[in-house]
């Protein structure tokens, strides 16, 4: 019998020696054993550093964690994880940055966000999110048709409120502005 995981949901199974493939019996993926053997972790780290985002976004700390623990048990010293470990440490129960997205040229392109290193979250033309964010400085990322901005931001009290628009005004001219 060899030991593996699912690539898909990272659970942990048997194959028999003289089997070439099998299915997870949680998520119903198909594992070939050749490239089960090869597997790199980086996918289930990703996917599980998706899912306590998720839960960050959700506010479900508790699962958050549990995920973000999933990912140091298998690589202790993941700087996205440790962040993250940091960021539930110091969570405030309240959304306390906002990020809009004003076009004022019909912009139909959705604006990618990256959080702290981690590609985030996309805002559709003239929406915007809600962040529940600890103390302390993050970096954010506007992606947008042409450019991408960094911005960065101290989070100095977790009950304030911070308000970050990104204003698409021409095909190449863009502005972040912080309030």
């Amino acid at each position: 019998m060899k030991q593996v995981k699912c690539p898909n949901c990272g659970a942990s199974m048997e194959i028999q020696d003289n089997r070439n493939f099998a299915f997870c019996s949680y998520c119903g993926t198909k594992i070939i054993v050749n490239e089960v053997v090869q597997i790199n972790r980086e996918n289930e780290i990703n996917n599980l550093l998706n899912r306590a985002y998720e839960y960050e976004l959700k506010h479900d700390y508790a699962k958050a964690r549990d995920y973000c623990n999933k990912v140091l048990d298998i690589d202790s010293n993941n700087e996205f994880a440790r962040a993250l470990e940091k960021r539930l440490d110091s969570a405030s129960p309240i959304n306390n940055v906002i990020i809009k997205y004003n076009s004022l040229i019909n912009e139909k392109f959705k604006l990618r966000i990256t959080l702290d290193g981690i590609t985030w979250h996309t805002i559709e033309p003239n929406g915007e999110i809600s962040l529940c964010l600890p103390i302390g400085s993050h970096f954010i990322l506007f992606a947008g048709r042409k450019k991408t901005y960094r911005k960065k931001i101290d989070v100095l009290d977790s009950k304030k409120t911070i308000t970050i628009t990104y204003i698409a005004k021409s095909w190449h001219s863009n502005e972040i502005k912080v309030e």
